[in-house]
């Protein structure tokens, strides 16, 4: 983590007041799974071509996610079996603001993703979150249940241009009622952007460096190594190609 942290600093920084320019409602994502060792000489060689989020002098934030699905996990199904037009709901609290948001990320039928939101408080918490959800999912998905929790440290880059954001995840945790797993050399990679993904140099230098694209589900992941009544054949192969392709980078990077 300490080598990590002194690249981070030497990026330039973006506030955190000046991110809603960058938000990237409507957009695609490209996800790639990399092994944790890597980070710095991938970000050493993108250090001239993005900021940084800093919050009060931090660069690597602490995240919370608590995903939820109905009972039976319609909303796991959907994306274990690859299907379009998909729902995905959680809470994400921001640990270090202590900021909580309801959202609900959607994704079509021409692979774009579109998230809504709703910022909660104490007070307001149960009304806000039925009025949106009765709003934003179909009848059929709005009876849910916490399913799981993911814990992370997240680091967010924005380009010059301001028209796409980076977010890198580290000491990613899972826990679903009495199990919980580690995913210590995984860091997911995700780049979010308008439509063009020539133009991301950070594509660019995954691409030289020959790491993959590698799409996948932080949600599905930890529901199908910890949740034992679920459909995992998708999920199996995906875990596979991970830990082959960290595998290999880690031979990349030993060598």
């Amino acid at each position: 983590m300490q080598n990590l942290n002194r690249i981070c600093q030497e990026f330039p920084s973006i506030l955190l007041k000046n991110m809603n320019a960058v938000r990237l409602m409507n957009r695609k994502e490209v996800k790639y799974t990399v092994h944790r060792e890597l980070l710095p000489v991938i970000l050493g060689r993108v250090v001239e071509d993005y900021k940084i989020l800093d919050i009060n002098g931090e660069n690597i934030m602490p995240y919370k996610s608590v995903y939820f699905d109905t009972q039976d996990f319609k909303l796991y199904g959907a994306h274990q079996n690859g299907k379009l037009n998909r729902y995905k709901v959680r809470y994400r609290t921001y640990e270090l603001t202590g900021s909580e948001y309801l959202e609900v990320k959607f994704k079509n039928n021409k692979k774009r993703v579109i998230k809504n939101r709703i910022k909660l408080d104490a007070e307001e918490n149960v009304r806000k979150t039925t009025e949106f959800l009765q709003t934003a999912l179909p009848p059929e998905l709005q009876n849910l249940e916490q399913k799981l929790i993911i814990r992370y440290r997240r680091l967010m880059l924005v380009d010059h241009s301001e028209t796409e954001r980076i977010t890198i995840d580290v000491n990613l945790k899972c826990a679903s009622f009495d199990k919980e797993n580690e995913y210590n050399d995984l860091a997911v990679i995700e780049i979010k952007h308008e439509g063009d993904l020539n133009k991301s140099v950070m594509a660019g230098v995954l691409s030289q460096m020959k790491i993959k694209r590698l799409s996948f589900s932080k949600y599905c992941l930890g529901i199908s190594d910890l949740c034992s009544d679920v459909k995992k054949n998708h999920m199996k192969i995906k875990n596979r190609e991970i830990r082959k392709s960290l595998f290999l980078q880690k031979r990349l990077e030993i060598n």
